[in-house]
């Protein structure tokens, strides 16, 4: 689906893709481009406002998470050659294992404005929390099974906890062997 001609993205350079690659985005308007995010109705509807704010306001930051049962930066959708699809894209989450059964990726999502050639760039730093790390730290483990158990069942499987969800919750209900 090609851009509008309003906003679209004109260039793309993907290191750490999370569960989406540059060849779906590029060329798309906003509302293409963040269509597969449930819950994105009313941001949606603001997008003109929004890509207005990004070009000529700002610069402004966000952060967005997730889990993942490994800490590798390459989450593209298609599997890198000589790696099934199941074995790129299975859910590897062990709420027995000992350590770090799973991983908060975070990212920081950064967007300056180049208002001279109505234009934005847009940077993502992805980093990760341990889950060993949170199920120690209280304030962070009350956080995380809050955010889990406020998920709507869509969120839930686009955020790719949908499996995993409950032992997950269950894991973050124990206390830390630690």
């Amino acid at each position: 689906m090609p851009g509008s001609g309003r906003d679209r993205i004109a260039a793309l350079h993907l290191c750490s893709p999370s569960h989406w690659g540059a060849e779906d985005k590029i060329g798309k308007d906003f509302r293409a481009t963040h269509a597969p995010v449930p819950g994105m109705e009313r941001t949606n509807a603001a997008a003109a406002s929004l890509v207005e704010a990004m070009v000529h306001r700002g610069p402004f930051v966000r952060f967005i998470w997730g889990v993942s049962a490994d800490n590798r930066l390459n989450h593209h959708p298609e599997p890198p050659p000589g790696i099934t699809l199941e074995a790129w894209k299975g859910c590897a989450f062990d709420p027995s294992a000992d350590g770090s059964p799973f991983y908060l990726r975070v990212e920081r999502q950064g967007v300056w404005g180049l208002p001279e050639v109505g234009a934005a760039v847009f940077t993502i730093r992805v980093s990760f929390i341990a889950g060993q790390e949170i199920r120690e730290n209280a304030v962070e483990r009350d956080a995380l099974r809050a955010a889990l158990l406020s998920m709507s069942p869509e969120s839930s499987v686009y955020k790719g906890v949908a499996e995993c969800r409950e032992a997950l919750i269950a894991l973050l209900n124990r206390a830390s062997p630690g």
